[in-house]
């Protein structure tokens, strides 16, 4: 393997293995446990998995030792997803009381839809219980998700899997998707002014006042307000291709994303399981939207394709859509205060 190369050089770099093609990831409130997505691929079924940071233990919660136990009052008469054609990308984490939380789960397998799960974590290792689907609109490639306050949900729409020129329109830089809300017994909307090319992460302000969006192919993060008219759309250009985004220590949001361009990325994830490009984690201020870089990696033949980054304590962890592991970094110069 060629030499790997992280800047800035006091940055310790660590794995944790056999969690594949981990394109999210949430931190477990009040605890020491990430909950990572999994896709599936050609080698494995989709999975959820979790992660505790301290002792580097995995374990996969769903399929495996997961629950099915439907809400009919939340979500009516639907199905559970196929678990053998199950493909977790995007997740959102709703915090719940006395330790069991919502966890919306974006699936790619078998359907497009929004699965939702009970995260319960009262005992020792946290147990996963699917209660209720989310079913996109037709024609929505869904890829991110996460919970308004108060209730309801956003999430992106990539492209329009109806539109057979969609991929060229997503490498001309041309609008294919925006942001969709969603509220029980209300259904799916459009939030306006969240049009773009490949609508990739999502987040919102804690108040819910704003919609944070990555325009992945056109490396740009656009903020746009939420219920006010007119709307307010702001742009900042990225050098990445920016994938999911998080809510990070100190009130700033996390982007992650690859070091390469749309094509390259689209021919590299197609042709095998993990693409070899390098990576960026930005730091955004969402009030004056200046970014800052924390850290950029590179290892030749090995982890790849990064997606999602979460900071706790002073540790950045990495997911990766096309990986078979995730990766965390300790920034030396970094504030520890707690994530």
């Amino acid at each position: 393997m060629s030499k790997a190369t992280v800047s800035p050089s006091t940055t310790e770099v660590g794995f944790v293995h056999g969690i594949y093609s981990a394109e999210d990831l949430a931190l477990i409130p009040g605890t020491r446990w990430l909950v990572t997505s999994g896709m599936a691929s050609d080698v494995d079924q989709g999975h959820l998995y979790v992660v505790d940071i301290d002792t580097k233990e995995k374990r996969d919660i769903f399929p495996t030792d997961g629950e099915i136990r439907l809400d009919t009052n939340e979500y009516g008469d639907v199905d559970p997803p196929d678990l053998e054609d199950f493909s977790a990308v995007g997740v959102g984490l709703r915090e719940g009381p006395a330790g069991v939380h919502t966890l919306y789960v974006v699936n790619h397998g078998g359907r497009s839809a929004i699965e939702v799960f009970e995260i319960d974590v009262t005992g020792l290792i946290p147990r996963a219980t699917w209660v209720g689907v989310i079913p996109h609109e037709k024609g929505v490639l869904g890829n991110a998700v996460a919970p308004l306050p108060g209730g309801g949900i956003v999430a992106t729409n990539f492209m329009s899997t109806d539109d057979p020129a969609a991929f060229d329109t997503v490498l001309a830089g041309g609008v294919t998707g925006n942001v969709k809300e969603w509220h029980p017994g209300a259904g799916w909307k459009d939030v306006p002014g969240t049009e773009c090319c490949s609508a990739n992460g999502v987040d919102v302000s804690p108040d819910g006042a704003w919609v944070y969006v990555n325009s992945w192919a056109t490396n740009r993060v656009l903020r746009v307000s939420r219920d006010r008219t007119p709307v307010q759309r702001d742009e900042v250009v990225v050098d990445i291709l920016p994938d999911n985004i998080k809510w990070s220590v100190g009130g700033r949001l996390l982007i992650t994303g690859q070091t390469s361009d749309a094509t390259t990325v689209f021919a590299g994830v197609h042709s095998k399981r993990t693409y070899d490009v390098g990576l960026k984690v930005l730091s955004i201020d969402p009030e004056t939207l200046v970014v800052d870089e924390l850290l950029s990696f590179s290892e030749p033949d090995g982890f790849g394709t990064a997606s999602t980054a979460l900071e706790v304590d002073g540790t950045i962890w990495v997911g990766s859509a096309r990986a078979d592991r995730i990766a965390y970094f300790r920034l030396q110069q970094a504030d520890t205060s707690t994530g």
